[in-house]
């Protein structure tokens, strides 16, 4: 029975990744839910195996179905409104991921605190260029910024790379460019246990790279230890592909992403 409950809401799940277009009767599909898992509750001692076990199929099929649409439309109304696309806006973020420094600039993820807007996005990329004034970024950290935002949007050509997908599955539902010279509000202690597992990252990376140098397998060292392949060059991924090694790069690195 549990075998078939959980194949019913996975059934469920991955059907809704099939529809082209969402539904919203979440009355109805809970209703569906609540009935076929009451009938198979009432009948289940004078009715044979093969149709209960039907019954409680549907029941967890229905309510995956509504559980997978009620998430997708709740990510789908956490977007950017007109009204702020394009548009500067002032808000207060919070660092929550590894920040990227490619030498030129810093790309984190963010969480909007403190009155968010309607119309803001919960959780935001963002792009910042490097100043003077700001040298180093931590996870945790609290910022008061002004940022130029825009929905998150990419190539859409077949077989090719979906960036817009990827950040919808991350829940990245803006971009936001950095504008003028932010505030620092808070440095971010005490912080949340996935926030101090991004700043333990981040400072394993610090250290990586101040003992490995400049090394060519720095890169690859550090995505193997901590899941962080963004220095990892395309040279090298060209001779992961060619050596047929590439799976266990990303998978190493996967692994590790889902244990945090």
């Amino acid at each position: 029975m549990g075998r078939c409950i959980a194949l019913g809401v996975t059934c469920g799940v991955a059907g809704t990744q099939l529809l082209a277009n969402l539904f919203s009767p979440y009355r109805l599909t809970l209703f569906l839910a609540l009935l076929f898992g009451g009938i198979a509750i009432f009948v289940r001692k004078n009715v044979d195996r093969r149709w209960l076990l039907i019954l409680i199929f549907l029941a967890a099929f229905t309510f995956g179905t509504m559980w997978a649409i009620f998430r997708a439309n709740l990510r789908l109304e956490d977007g950017v409104a007109d009204k702020f696309e394009n548009y500067v806006t002032r808000l207060s973020i919070q660092i929550v991921s590894l920040v990227q420094d490619d030498g030129e600039s810093f790309r984190f993820t963010a969480n909007v605190i403190d009155d968010k807007p309607q119309g803001v996005p919960e959780r935001i990329q963002i792009n910042w260029q490097k100043s003077d004034q700001i040298t180093e970024l931590w996870p945790g950290q609290t910022w008061r910024a002004a940022l130029l935002l825009r929905r998150p949007a990419g190539l859409i050509n077949p077989y090719g790379f979906d960036y817009e997908a990827l950040a919808f599955a991350r829940g990245v539902r803006a971009i936001g460019r950095v504008r003028g010279i932010p505030k620092l509000l808070s440095a971010g202690h005490p912080v949340g246990l996935h926030i101090r597992i991004e700043r333990l990252r981040q400072h394993i990376r610090h250290q990586m790279r101040r003992a490995l140098g400049d090394s060519r397998y720095a890169p690859v060292m550090i995505a193997l230890a901590i899941g962080d392949q963004n220095s990892v060059s395309m040279q090298d991924w060209r001779v992961f592909n060619i050596t047929g090694i590439t799976h266990l790069v990303r998978t190493k690195c996967i692994i590790y992403l889902s244990l945090i």
